[in-house]
C-alpha cells in the first residue's frame, strides 16, 4: 500500500506534457527542423506541438505542422496507427504521440513544391529556423537523442 501511495504522490506532483506531430518521410529521407535556441547538432526534431486541451492527438498533429511548416496535412491521409513513448525528463512526464507520413512523388510535389530545402517562409519565426528532408545517416547526427527511435521506420 506505501509503495502504491508513493507511486501516486510522484505522479501528482510532476507535470504531464502530452504533444502530437508527424514525422514524414519520403525518398528513404526524414523531414527534420530545427529550432533557433538549440545548438546545431543533436537538436532537431520533428513538427510537432502541444495538444490544447479538448482537442485530439490528430488535430493537434495537423494543427502543429500548418503552424511549424505551412503544410496543411489532409485528416485522411493519417492512419490510426499512432505510435508513442513516454520520456521522463527532469521530474516531468512527457508524452509524445507522432504519425508516420510516407509520402509519395505526388504528395511530396502537392505539399513540399519538390523542395527538399524547405524555404524560410514556410516556417513558424521564433521556433523553426531551418527545415529539410534529410537522409538517415545524416538525421542520425542531427535528431535529438530522445527522438531518435523515430528513425526506425526509415528504409
Amino acid at each position: 500500500m506505501r509503495k502504491e501511495l508513493l507511486k501516486y504522490k510522484y505522479f501528482k506532483k510532476n507535470n504531464i506534457f502530452i504533444t502530437s506531430g508527424i514525422v514524414f518521410l519520403y525518398d528513404n529521407k526524414i523531414l527534420l527542423l530545427h529550432s533557433p535556441n538549440e545548438k546545431w547538432d543533436s537538436s532537431f526534431s520533428y513538427p510537432k506541438g502541444h495538444v490544447k486541451k479538448g482537442e485530439s492527438i490528430k488535430n493537434a498533429a495537423i494543427r502543429e505542422t500548418e503552424e511549424e511548416i505551412g503544410v496543411k496535412i489532409k485528416k485522411s491521409l493519417l492512419k490510426n496507427d499512432n505510435l508513442y513513448r513516454m520520456v521522463d525528463r527532469e521530474g516531468d512526464i512527457k508524452i509524445d504521440y507522432y504519425y508516420v507520413l510516407d509520402i509519395d512523388d505526388k504528395l511530396f510535389k502537392e505539399y513540399f513544391k519538390k523542395n527538399l530545402i524547405l524555404k524560410k517562409k514556410r516556417l513558424q519565426k521564433n521556433e523553426i529556423d531551418w527545415g529539410g528532408f534529410l537522409d538517415i545517416k545524416k538525421a542520425n547526427n542531427m535528431i535529438k537523442k530522445r527522438l531518435k527511435s523515430v528513425l526506425y521506420h526509415m528504409n
